[in-house]
């Protein structure tokens, strides 16, 4: 029920997804290939409801996918991660393990380490549930997928993140959507990462 977007075309990418399963101990994780097409926008969706496809044809209780960039923010994140989907209100459509931009960033019903958010960036790390397939599997390819599922005025289907976040991407890796090298970092700086050491030193 874990599965990866990946362009095994780019050298820095395979390498990424070695060291980041091998550091977040991930374990068994199936493969969705990259989808080029004419539109960037097109491909990346396709490939991600490609998974959320197979869920369903599966009748899986949820899915995670992550893109072949990402990058924990501890070696426990991934850990966390899979508890916080079991911990995950049952309305709930979409969790994520991370973002780099969204409308709105609010606590969740009083719940410790959810935040709900709204027009997301960021679907390199998140878990889509059952009851949420079909309505993900009419985005369009006209518009970037994060935005339409995560949007209120879209896709609308419900969504928190992790929080602090769980999950980023690696900085300058080239993006075959940007069609240039990006980094990240600057969006980060008004949000928290989780690190466990901070937390050991929480009394």
């Amino acid at each position: 029920m874990i599965f990866v977007i990946h362009n095994d075309q780019r050298f820095e990418r395979v390498k990424n997804l070695k060291e980041q399963s091998k550091y977040a101990n991930i374990g068994d994780f199936g493969i969705q290939k990259a989808i080029f097409t004419s539109s960037p926008k097109a491909g990346i969706s396709q490939a991600h409801r490609s998974v959320v496809a197979k869920a369903k044809e599966q009748a899986w209780p949820y899915v995670v996918i992550m893109e072949d960039d990402i990058k924990f923010t501890d070696k426990d994140s991934f850990m966390l991660f899979m508890n916080m989907i079991t911990l995950c209100p049952d309305e709930v459509d979409i969790l994520l393990g991370g973002l780099y931009t969204t409308s709105q960033l609010d606590n969740y019903k009083g719940m410790p380490f959810f935040k709900q958010v709204d027009n997301v960036s960021g679907f390199h790390c998140y878990c889509v549930f059952q009851k949420a397939y079909d309505r993900f599997l009419e985005a369009p390819d006209n518009y970037h997928i994060d935005k339409w599922a995560t949007g209120s005025k879209l896709g609308n289907l419900l969504t928190l993140t992790c929080y602090p976040f769980l999950a980023i991407q690696q900085d300058d890796f080239y993006s075959d959507n940007k069609k240039q090298v990006k980094n990240y970092s600057h969006l980060l700086k008004k949000y928290e990462l989780f690190e466990s050491k901070k937390l050991s030193k929480v009394k």
